[in-house]
């Protein structure tokens, strides 16, 4: 299991400086207007969500460029015949293990934004900095970054050239 950054290292951001509203948005992103915590690596390769109750408390990144794979060909691994593109980020629901994002599961913000090259509409958490919502945090570091949920233990670590779940 990767372990998980130590907090002290990190500046804590107050998560709503990382909400947004449809305002903020380009059009083509459609209605957005609800207290999350949206957010891009500074890279602008991944797009990262921790989603309250009225959008399934769903939390993970979207990845845009990936030099790595998850296994798809055995019945056992969630991708295997996956019907829609399966693996373009990590993403878990509440307490559940976290597991590969597949391009029908739900979208967020920030996860338009990588595939949209969008260029501000989305805060950057910044290399050094970690937020907090809810039960989990995410902590930007220049090589990855790493999400955890303090209560069931569940996590993720994604960049482009690696990804653990845990």
């Amino acid at each position: 299991m990767a372990p998980t950054p130590d907090p002290a290292d990190f500046t804590a951001v107050d998560p709503s400086e990382f909400f947004i509203d449809s305002s903020a948005l380009p059009a083509n992103f459609g209605g957005w207007t609800t207290a999350d915590v949206n957010f891009v690596s500074p890279s602008r390769n991944l797009g990262c969500a921790i989603l309250g109750p009225e959008h399934g408390s769903l939390w993970g990144c979207a990845i845009k460029e990936q030099n790595w794979s998850f296994e798809k060909d055995s019945p056992d691994d969630y991708c295997y015949d996956s019907q829609v593109p399966c693996g373009y980020g990590i993403e878990a629901t509440g307490e559940d293990p976290t597991h590969p994002r597949q391009r029908s599961d739900p979208g967020f913000p920030a996860a338009m934004a990588t595939s949209m090259d969008d260029q501000g509409s989305i805060r950057v958490l910044q290399y050094g900095e970690m937020v907090t919502f809810g039960t989990v945090t995410c902590f930007s570091e220049e090589t990855h970054v790493t999400c955890k949920n303090s209560v069931s233990g569940h996590g993720f670590v994604i960049s482009r050239d690696e990804n653990e779940l845990f």
